[in-house]
């Protein structure tokens, strides 16, 4: 539970930083652009990686991620269908 709310800390700091930075003027015109990609590209996976890094690997494997990974796949083909 402790590396889930140090995750969101994480998250909540560089969307902090970001928005601080966009209101000064200190990013330019397409920064907005360059922020969302630097996060959805580098920053959330190296987050995910130290997060499941450090964690248990009993408590990763268990059976809840079978049970996520089935929910996921019925809810996607619910979506598609």
């Amino acid at each position: 539970m402790r590396g889930v709310l140090t995750g969101f800390a994480v998250i909540a700091v560089v969307i902090g930083v970001g928005y601080l930075m966009g209101r000064r003027g200190h990013l330019g015109e397409n920064g907005r652009e360059v922020l969302t990609r630097l996060a959805f590209h580098v920053a959330t996976p190296a987050l995910l990686f130290t997060t499941l890094a450090q964690a248990e690997l009993s408590a990763v494997l268990s059976s809840r991620l079978l049970v996520t990974a089935l929910s996921t796949a019925v809810a996607a083909g619910a979506f598609v269908a």
